[in-house]
């Protein structure tokens, strides 16, 4: 295949021009046996979730992306399993605008504008002596312009987002940090979704489904980032690929839990809360929405060993189950119809 955004060699891409196929790491075997059998339990309406034994207690993450969805959500898995995580490091751009436990610590890094010495020194400044698996979630849009076609979109997101991740990664290093594994998220761009129908379930080691070059894509960008870093460094890695994230925080722009509460705000007050969640034929042909769950999957990935040097799908279609349940949150609802008549799509009379 000829394509300016193909690189010759894993080693000679850069966060535009991406490594090949044949450099990727697919097709390889578990390097940990999947076991036979795991004990499971329910918290809430999450069910079959893995109750972790004593060796998995006392660990310490550093989350960066901490104010985003995924981040923000990650910080509330680990809150739940106080005994696994002794101690959680998050940076963001921002101050942390979570409500987070006492063994929780915040620290504003901007690793766009922050090269690697610079992430180190805060990290040091900061006292991170030590952490055992870190995640990150980190995302930077580009700006706003009339100007910009997609193409030159996916140019600068491929540069903007190789280069925080790079900084990220390289500033642990400097400042003395050896995590055992990291888990990047990315997602189903990576399958080439925002091209079109897929054919599900998406295959990660399928050649198909590795890699699309016609143009630049800012998950191949950090993966070619992360897969350089832990051959130099002999780190474990995990890539993780949900697809769209449904998700509520403050002054986020893929709020997608927004619209989807309006809309099952306006279906209840119409009388219409039987037509069902949202959806087409399409659905079967994108991957399925993802929430608190998506972070489960990732927490459990993230310091088991079954899923090391591995991508893979997170999908669930559990909200077409959870439909009715949503209809029923009736103090929630109550706040989107509130919200939806500040923003006049829902009218001021009853029905």
């Amino acid at each position: 295949m000829s394509s300016p955004f193909l690189a010759k060699d894993l080693d000679s891409s850069t966060y535009t021009v991406h490594a090949p196929r044949e450099a990727l790491p697919l097709d390889l075997a578990p390097v940990v046996p999947v076991p036979k059998q795991i004990n499971v339990e329910s918290r809430e309406i999450y069910h079959g979730l893995p109750i972790y034994g004593e060796e998995f207690h006392g660990k310490s993450a550093l989350i960066a992306g901490a104010n985003g969805i995924s981040g923000a959500y990650m910080l509330k898995v680990m809150r739940d399993y106080p005994d696994i995580w002794k101690r959680v490091y998050c940076i963001s751009r921002r101050p942390q605008m979570n409500d987070v436990p006492d063994w929780f610590s915040s620290h504003a890094i901007d690793l766009f504008n922050t090269d690697a010495q610079g992430v180190a020194k805060t990290i040091e400044a900061a006292g991170i002596k030590e952490i055992d698996y870190a995640f990150f979630y980190a995302f930077m849009p580009v700006a706003a312009s009339d100007s910009r076609t997609l193409f030159k979109e996916a140019e600068e997101l491929a540069e903007i987002n190789g280069k925080i991740f790079h900084n990220f990664l390289e500033g642990l290093y400097l400042a003395g940090l050896r995590p055992k594994r990291i888990l990047l998220q990315t997602g189903c761009k990576g399958y080439g979704q925002h091209y079109g129908p897929m054919i599900c379930p998406l295959i990660e080691d399928s050649v198909p489904n590795a890699r699309n070059y016609k143009e630049p894509n800012f998950y191949y960008s950090q993966e070619d980032v992360l897969w350089k870093f832990c051959k130099r460094t002999g780190i474990e890695w995990v890539d993780s690929r949900p697809s769209f994230i449904v998700g509520l925080v403050k002054d986020n722009n893929l709020n997608f839990l927004s619209p989807l509460m309006l809309y099952a705000a306006v279906s209840k007050l119409s009388g219409e809360e039987g037509t069902g969640v949202p959806r087409s034929e399409r659905v079967g042909q994108i991957g399925g929405p993802l929430d608190c769950l998506s972070c489960k999957s990732e927490l459990r990935s993230g310091y088991k060993g079954q899923l090391i040097y591995h991508r893979f799908a997170i999908v669930d279609y559990a909200i077409y189950c959870w439909w009715p349940l949503v209809l029923n949150m009736n103090k929630a609802l109550a706040e989107a119809i509130e919200l939806g008549r500040k923003l006049k799509i829902i009218p001021d009379k009853e029905y």
